[in-house]
């Protein structure tokens, strides 16, 4: 492969996925934090899909669609 991939299998707000970027355990997360991972994750899945990995573009474009339907409450 002519690149590094990675596929991780977390939700948005995954405890692990949340305690690896931050590098703590018990540390309350803010609102903030989490709304700057949103609109993170709503950019990821509106690029398009490389060539080298199509077999995904199905999956990808499903979670795209998730993640636009996502609003903060107020």
């Amino acid at each position: 492969m002519e690149r590094r991939l990675s596929v991780a299998n977390r939700s948005l707000a995954s405890r692990s996925s949340l305690r690896a970027s931050r590098g703590s355990d018990n540390a309350p997360v803010s609102r903030a934090y989490l709304l700057r991972r949103l609109r993170r994750y709503q950019r990821l899945y509106r690029q398009p899909v490389p060539p080298d990995v199509a077999w995904c573009r199905p999956y990808v474009s499903l979670m795209g669609e998730l993640v636009q339907e996502l609003r903060a409450r107020s």
